[in-house]
């Protein structure tokens, strides 16, 4: 698990941290997405679903995976939870206990900003490639969870490490070429970079091959100005990713 992960502390609402993890929630925003293919989720009332999760969170046989600044959890069959913390907020908080200004770091995304770039690219699906399904954005005191659709798929970066392997009749150059058109699709009609194209952000549907993308922790809107700098940063960790995988 990610350090200083508290289970016990992920639902407190920031703005009252006296509330228990159970606590009454009706008041939280959400990203909403459908709920229809998620098992039992909508059928949950405020408090049992939050009981729910936390229980889920707080089973280490639930971890599933880490990244650089999130851990998943397996909620159900279809479902998984994605905890991060708020990177700025905690610097903030360390700065002000250490008497100094808070360091000017790119520490990717806060959290909301993260499910909301995910959200956006909800409905795009290019070549069979297309990024998890959000059902909940949950906004707490430092930890945040993105409540999303679990994937049928491999993590790229665990194939190359060794750690699982492809799906059975794998081809790279398919693959790739499919993530390629996904990609354009989504610089060219979401006017969003992906801006961390790296194999442990790729994963591969384990019945089809198809790639999915996933962590838009350094995500952002494309603009004007500074766009083919931006696009072209996809652009080559596209390449890198297509080598190693040629090399695998």
């Amino acid at each position: 698990m990610s350090e200083g992960f508290e289970p016990s502390e992920a639902f407190v609402h920031e703005s009252d941290s006296s509330l228990p993890p159970t606590g009454q929630f009706e008041d939280i925003p959400r990203i909403e997405h459908d709920f229809n293919h998620f098992d039992a989720l909508d059928k949950l009332s405020s408090v049992r679903y939050f009981s729910y999760l936390q229980q889920r969170i707080s089973d280490p046989q639930r971890y599933m995976d880490k990244g650089g600044a999130g851990t998943v959890f397996n909620i159900n069959d279809t479902v998984c939870i994605k905890m991060m913390e708020d990177r700025y907020l905690l610097e903030e908080l360390r700065a002000r206990e250490e008497g100094r200004a808070p360091h000017q770091l790119n520490l990717g995304n806060r959290p909301v900003v993260e499910a909301r770039i995910q959200e956006r690219v909800a409905d795009l699906a290019v070549a069979g490639v297309r990024a998890p399904h959000i059902a909940q954005y949950i906004p707490g005191k430092i930890w945040h969870g993105i409540v999303m659709e679990r994937l049928n798929a491999v993590n790229i970066q665990h194939c190359l490490n060794g750690t699982a392997n492809f799906p059975e009749g794998f081809q790279y150059g398919t693959f790739m070429d499919s993530l390629g058109a996904y990609l354009e699709e989504m610089h060219s009609k979401k006017h969003i970079y992906h801006g961390d194209l790296e194999p442990r952000n790729v994963m591969a549907d384990i019945e089809t091959g198809a790639p999915y993308l996933i962590d838009f922790g350094r995500s952002g809107t494309l603009h004007d100005t500074g766009r083919s700098r931006l696009t072209e940063g996809d652009w080559k960790k596209y390449d890198s990713l297509y080598e190693k995988l040629e090399r695998a």
